[in-house]
C-alpha cells in the first residue's frame, strides 16, 4: 500500500515538474505562460524532478531493487499528467483564440501576418492538444495560406 501510495505522489509531482518545464520551452513562442512558470519554471521542474529520482533511489536502497519500476511508471504516467494539465490550462484558451481569428477578416498583410504569428505553435506542443484542436489549427493555418497567397506572400 505504502509503494502505491508513493507511486501516485511521484506521479503527480513529476507531472507537474514537466509542465514547468514545458513552459520554459514555450519562450519566444506566441503561447501563453504563467508569470512563476516564466520565472522558475525551469529550475522547479529540473529540482522536482532530481526530487523525485532521489526518492525512488532511496526506496530501491530501503525497500529492494522492485521499487525500481516506479520510475518508467511516473515517467509514463506523469508525461500524460503533465499533457493533461497543458490542455486543462491553455487548449481552450487558444481554441477561442482561433474561433475569434475564424471571426474576424484579414483586410490587411499586417493582420494576415499577425495572424500567421499567433498560429505559429511549436509542433511539440500541438502534439500534446487533442485532435480537435489540431484539426482547427490545420484548417486556419490552410485558409491563411490561401489568404496569403492572396495577399501576395508566398
Amino acid at each position: 500500500m505504502y509503494s502505491i501510495t508513493i507511486t501516485v505522489i511521484l506521479i503527480i509531482f513529476y507531472g507537474i515538474s514537466n509542465w514547468l518545464v514545458w513552459q520554459d520551452l514555450k519562450e519566444n513562442t506566441s503561447l501563453p505562460r504563467g508569470s512563476f512558470p516564466r520565472k522558475h519554471g525551469f529550475a522547479v521542474g529540473w529540482f522536482l524532478k532530481f526530487l523525485i529520482l532521489g526518492e525512488i533511489i532511496s526506496l530501491c536502497i530501503n525497500y529492494g531493487w522492485l521499487h525500481l519500476i516506479i520510475l518508467p511508471i511516473a515517467w509514463f504516467f506523469g508525461g500524460w499528467t503533465a499533457t493533461l494539465l497543458e490542455r486543462k490550462a491553455y487548449m481552450n484558451r487558444m481554441l477561442e483564440e482561433i474561433k475569434k481569428i475564424n471571426m474576424s477578416r484579414l483586410d490587411s498583410a499586417y493582420d494576415y501576418k499577425l495572424t500567421v504569428m499567433m498560429l505559429d505553435f511549436p509542433e511539440w506542443w500541438v502534439s500534446l492538444m487533442s485532435t480537435e484542436f489540431k484539426r482547427e489549427l490545420f484548417n486556419k493555418r490552410e485558409e491563411l495560406m490561401r489568404h496569403g497567397i492572396r495577399l501576395g506572400f508566398k
